[in-house]
């Protein structure tokens, strides 16, 4: 990528970002290599107030990496993750076709068909809201249909990098557009035991509520790469956390009161059952998953239960309102 071409002064920010996506997308900035700052103000001809304002941004997203007196330079964890994440995808999405195909009616085989087919109908239309609309849509399905409450527990807990959990009230950097969940989650306060029953997994555990934000983070010459898309399925966005519940009597949560608002749009308002039917249940299951793996579950970290209204999508710009009654509220601004 040209680099040098001067950049348009009506939305500077936004180019300079794209612009530097891009030159880390097509090799331009090689992975691992320090981001050249004065050559790039040169190059751009911009100041260093704008640039890192972008770098910030591109660090939000993962793409950069930002070191204390040491300036930036771009990440190398893509291949290495996406390699990691491919073969746990394989077994979990194949045995959930597996017995889907057992259990699906014949209804239900026709309209996962049709989700299939308006995922990727979407997608080559260009059209990114119900593209990820229909492959969540397709996605969730298939779990439905192989009825299996722990495969699709397994399934949906997705780990999401520290530097992406931001407060509630946060502005949330995202490519274009991004799905919004809205869960009960967890913080880990002490170690949970092994094989611990749900009275103490609660023990361990303060109910925080928060927002999962469903990013993409795909442009340029790999768009059309089909495992880059599904690779693209993979990762979320970011977390946004409420205030802690710091009086809660250790009560499971298996059906909630919700209220979300997503700019001038009614997301949800009113009862939603919690994925699986309880909170904890979900937590205990993740941590028999991990065990003592890397440690296993620790104090600090933030678990999630599944969404409670689907995964509507909307455009960078929007404002997020978010309520769990008796857990707390969280809010969120989607920002480019």
């Amino acid at each position: 990528m040209n680099l040098s071409t001067p950049l348009s002064r009506l939305s500077l920010h936004e180019e300079l970002v794209m612009r530097l996506r891009q030159a880390i997308v097509d090799g331009t900035l090689e992975p691992q290599a320090k981001v050249p700052e004065r050559e790039l103000y040169e190059q751009l001809g911009v100041s260093c107030t704008p640039l890192r304002e972008a770098l910030k941004v591109l660090a939000n997203e993962g793409p950069i990496i930002l070191e204390s007196n040491r300036g930036a330079r771009v990440s190398n964890v893509a291949v290495e993750e996406l390699e990691a994440a491919f073969p746990v995808v394989a077994v979990l999405e194949g045995l959930a076709g597996e017995l889907a195909c057992a259990k699906a009616t014949d209804d239900e085989v026709a309209q996962l068909v049709d989700r299939h087919h308006d995922m990727f109908r979407h997608y080559d239309g260009g059209d990114r809201p119900d593209y990820f609309k229909a492959k969540r849509d397709t996605h969730n399905m298939l779990f439905e249909t192989a009825r299996n409450p722990v495969l699709t527990q397994h399934y949906t807990m997705a780990p999401i990098r520290s530097d992406r959990i931001f407060d509630s009230g946060a502005d949330v950097p995202v490519f274009d557009c991004a799905g919004i969940e809205l869960e009960v989650g967890f913080e880990v306060m002490s170690t949970i035991p092994a094989r611990a029953d749900l009275t103490q997994i609660a023990k361990a555990l303060r109910p925080r509520p928060v927002i999962e934000v469903v990013d993409t983070r795909i442009a340029g010459p790999l768009v059309d790469d089909p495992i880059v898309k599904l690779a693209d399925q993979q990762a979320s966005g970011a977390l946004v956390i409420g205030d802690p519940l710091t009086s809660w009597d250790r009560t499971d949560f298996t059906r909630v009161t919700g209220d979300l608002v997503c700019g001038d749009t009614i997301v949800l308002r009113g009862e939603s059952d919690v994925p699986g039917g309880s909170a904890l249940s979900a937590v205990q299951t993740l941590a028999d998953m991990i065990g003592d793996h890397c440690g296993g579950l620790q104090p600090g970290m933030i678990v999630i239960t599944g969404s409670l209204n689907g995964v509507p999508c909307f455009p960078a710009g929007t404002k997020v309102c978010g309520k769990i009654e008796g857990l707390g509220v969280v809010n969120l601004q989607l920002s480019k």
